[in-house]
């Protein structure tokens, strides 16, 4: 028969391999980082968008990427990320769409995102490092050819 120590003993060696295996789960790549039971308000959407594109910029090579939110060349319209867009897993393009659809309704106004009148079309999306990653557009749209 057992004595009480050893099943005190084994019972706290399977209490904490429960809490071990629970709560080392990973969180799932394509998703919002943020609580997402939080509506997505004017007030959060940068800080949710930021925390959206970062956590979903993994690769392998240059086809995962795609460039999303970025305002049209030359525009001086304001932009939800970078002024040539933000680089994303090409799996996570469909998941930045209510983050976008909101910034574009007018429903926010001016939100402090940044504009860009004299920033060009973006350059060189990459997959550097395990990163989606563009530059930002360096022709002048307000200087001569």
């Amino acid at each position: 028969m057992p004595s009480l120590n050893t099943s005190l003993t084994i019972a706290t060696l399977a209490t904490l391999a429960l809490f071990a295996a629970c709560g080392d789960a990973a969180p799932d790549a394509n998703t919002d980082t943020e609580n997402t039971s939080d509506a997505l308000t004017c007030e959060n959407l940068i800080e949710r968008f930021d925390a959206y594109t970062e956590a979903n910029k993994s690769c392998e090579v240059v086809d995962d990427c795609v460039v999303v939110a970025a305002p049209e060349p030359c525009s001086c319209a304001p932009s939800l990320g970078d002024y040539s867009g933000e680089a994303i897993n090409i799996d996570a393009e469909a998941g930045a769409q209510p983050y976008i659809e909101l910034f574009n309704s007018g429903e926010c106004g001016d939100i402090g995102a940044e504009s860009g009148c004299d920033i060009g079309p973006y350059r060189n999306l990459d997959c550097v490092e395990g990163r989606c990653v563009v530059d930002e557009g360096i022709e002048s749209c307000l200087l001569p050819e």
